[in-house]
Parts: C-alpha cells; structure tokens; sequence
C-alpha cells in the first residue's frame, strides 16, 4: 500500500467518525472525541493535499526526464556518427570529398568550406581545480536509496498560504465561560481578548552548481539534485518551527520525573480548553521514557513511541529536559507564501560559457505561536 493511500484510508475513516458524532442526538461540537477527530481530519486532509501536489509535480519531472532521455539518445547516435567520420576522414579528406571541392572546375574563385559539426568541441570539464562542478561518471555511479524527509513538527502544525510577505495575524486569549443566570439577573460579561502580531516571512534556500554534460550523461541526476534540495528547506523549515517553540515562553509543568511532568502538563492544556494531539520531545528523552516504560510494565517495548496516549515528536533541536506537550495545531502556524520553487539557469556570471547551470530551490515562510496556552513545556524538578 502507498503512503498517500493509507493517508486515504486513515481520512475516510476519521470523517466517517466524525459523521457519526454529528448524527447523533445528543451531539455537542465541543466534545473531546469530535473535537480530536475534528483535528485529526484537517491535518489527514492537508497531509493528503501535500501528496497530492508532490506526486503531480513528480509526474511532471518524470516527463521530463523520458524526453530528455529521448533527446539524450539521438544525440548519442549523431555524436557516434560524427565521431566515426572524424575518425576516418582527416580534415583534408573531408574537404576533399565536399561539394565546394567537387563543384571546383579547375579556374575561377571556389566557394568558401566551413568545418562544420564534424570537428564539434566542447568545453572541458575539470573537476580537479573547479570545486563548484558536480559531474557523475554514469558507468561507475549507482542509485543509493534516500531516508524519508522526517519533519515531524511540520506534520504537527497548522499551515495557511499567504497572498504578500507581510502576515498579520490575530492571537487570542482563553474561551471565556459562561455563567447559568436566574431568569431577571444580570447576565455576566465574558471576557475576549486578543491582539494582532505582525510577522515578515523569511526566504529559505540553497543552490547547487552542475556542469550541462552531467546532466545529459545522467538521467537520474536532475531528480536526485531536486528531491535533495527540496529535502533541504523542508528540514530548514522544521528547525525555525523548533526555534519558534524554543525561543517561546510557554505555560510550564513539572513532576519529580519527565512522565509525571508530562501527565501534568496534559493535564493543564485540558484545563485551558485544548485537546493535546502530540509531545514534542528530545530523541533522547523518549528513548528515556521508553526504557523507563519497559522496566516498569509488561507490555514495555510494545508500546514505545508516546506517553499517556499521544504520540512523540521526535525532534532533536528540543532541549533534552524540556518537552513541550500540547495542542500544536492550535498553538503554531505556519505562514508560507507559496509552495518551494525549483529554478535552474544558466544566466548567472560566466555559466553560459562554462557549460554549468545553477539549480535553486526557496521557499518563503514564517512559524509562530498563535496560541500561546495550548502548549506547555515539562520539566523535571527534584524532590526534597
């Protein structure tokens, strides 16, 4: 089964869920049930959105590739071709054997000859003092399979487009509560709070240098340099997600032990009206926590990967100690102004004349907390 049709599968199910909780009598919006399930779904669906979109853009750079492939064949066999007349035909026999030279009566002016494709050259390629060039020997390279971009806070997070690359965006304080009231008392005020942030959005990228001959002698080049400059800026983007979170002052709970501050810390999300769907964790804390679970219990080693029912976030830019425990839908957004763009061109310094391109990806965007109190950081605070 592929990735994008469990992704499917697992959304069909939460909407079919979540119909279930409307069609029923009773049914309350604010339910903790329909309310994960809610969530769940939005991030199914964006997900499923996102791999849509790249398996699209894969499709394309497949076409691509296979006319490019067909344009790389024909100019193997006109290359051959010219190679075997260079090969037996000294440039005085190619002159000879012209028309110019055949149409020559013996008087008069002739025509004027010009070397043609058949003395074709090309500029060299030296990959010894020229650092900047990529260049890959087909008959010695192979394919070496790629780790899976892991960018488990972006899956996390809610996301929205932006039209320019300003962004202002609206953070509210706690849901107020109402109050029951005798008939002919005075109604309470509830109190709302919010305040507008302003964010500029920041321009992720990086660029690679590749000579025109290894992208002609290599099929799969141009792929691979796309997909690991896409890989990039996606791992860019989850560490400036991290740094949002780290650089953040959050609500805190502690506990004489990281799972006991953790149980807190779900516990003081809830109280503040939010649902926690994840634990972003240092690696090494959850491999801790796992260990300590193990030792503990019987079922140990078979129910490693989270903590009191939500999933860990493994992400190693946490600071081992501090977990933070949450909404994050809710509690971070990510702002992009468009998805990341690959460019490539030769129109750069003195390219046009070296034979390399330039190939690009960037992308534009900023993180932010935007629910401060659907978040709270965890900490170990010893005992007497």
């Amino acid at each position: 089964m592929s990735a994008i049709t469990d992704v499917r599968e697992k959304l069909d199910r939460a909407l079919e869920q979540s119909e279930q909780y409307l069609q029923r009598d009773d049914f309350n919006p604010e339910d903790p049930g329909y309310v994960a399930l809610k969530g769940e779904s939005e991030k199914l669906e964006r997900a499923y959105k996102e791999m849509q979109a790249w398996e699209t853009r894969r499709a394309e750079s497949d076409k691509i590739g296979d006319a490019l492939s067909r344009i790389e064949r024909r100019q193997k066999t006109d290359e051959q071709k010219t190679l075997t007349r260079a090969i037996n035909q000294s440039l005085g026999e190619q002159f000879l054997r012209s028309e110019i030279f055949q149409g020559y009566h013996g008087h008069g002016t002739s025509g004027r000859y010009t070397v043609g494709e058949d003395l074709h050259t090309r500029a060299v390629i030296d990959t010894i003092t020229d650092p900047g060039q990529l260049f890959i020997e087909t008959d010695k390279s192979f394919t070496q399979k790629r780790p899976v971009v892991s960018t488990p806070l972006l899956n996390l997070v809610n996301s929205v487009q932006v039209s320019s690359g300003n962004v202002e965006y609206i953070s509210y304080g706690p849901t107020p509560v109402a109050a029951v009231v005798a008939e002919g008392a005075l109604k309470p005020e509830a109190t709302l709070t919010a305040s507008t942030v302003s964010a500029v959005l920041e321009q992720i990228a990086h660029h690679v240098v590749v000579s025109r001959q290894a992208l002609e002698d290599s099929n799969q080049l141009r792929s691979w340099i796309d997909g690991e400059l896409v890989r990039g800026v996606a791992l860019k983007l989850e560490e400036l997600v991290a740094a949002t979170l780290n650089g953040a002052v959050l609500p805190t709970a502690s506990g004489p032990d990281l799972l006991s501050a953790i149980r807190t810390g779900i516990a003081e999300v809830q109280m503040a009206g939010f649902v926690p769907n994840a634990i972003a964790i240092n690696p090494a804390d959850a491999a801790a926590i796992d260990i300590a679970i193990m030792g503990g219990t019987l079922g140990g080693a078979a129910i490693q990967g989270g903590a009191w029912g939500l999933s860990f976030a493994p992400v190693p830019s946490i600071p081992v100690g501090s977990p933070i425990v949450g909404d994050f839908t809710s509690g971070v957004t990510t702002f992009y102004r468009a998805g990341t763009d690959l460019l490539i061109s030769d129109s750069h310094a003195d390219f046009f004349l070296r034979n390399q391109f330039v190939i690009l990806a960037e992308r534009r965007a900023v993180s932010a907390i935007t629910q401060g109190d659907a978040l709270v950081e965890c900490t170990v605070v010893a005992g007497p």
